[in-house]
């Protein structure tokens, strides 16, 4: 599976998926740090990866009414620990 790990997670989960096989990369790889929420959001799409953030701007279904839930995750990070949950 194909995924984009958002500035507000840290670059570990990329390092984790990629341990577990996954195409994963990050915002800051991608030199998207600072972008706007539409050009990440471009980005998904154009590449067609699941986006991974903490960013609840991405929830609003008004904005990304086009986006199926196959395209978006959101991850939740414990801080308590070094997993990361997925739901």
């Amino acid at each position: 599976m194909l995924f984009l790990v958002d500035e507000n997670l840290p670059a570990e989960v990329a390092d984790q998926l990629r341990g577990a096989g996954h195409d994963a990369t990050t915002v800051f790889e991608r030199r998207l740090v600072g972008q706007i929420d539409v050009a990440v959001a471009a980005v998904c799409r154009t590449e067609r990866r699941a986006l991974l953030t903490l960013d609840l701007d991405f929830a609003n279904t008004l904005l990304y009414r086009r986006m199926t839930t196959s395209d978006w995750w959101s991850c939740v990070s414990s801080v308590r620990t070094s997993h990361t949950y997925w739901r």
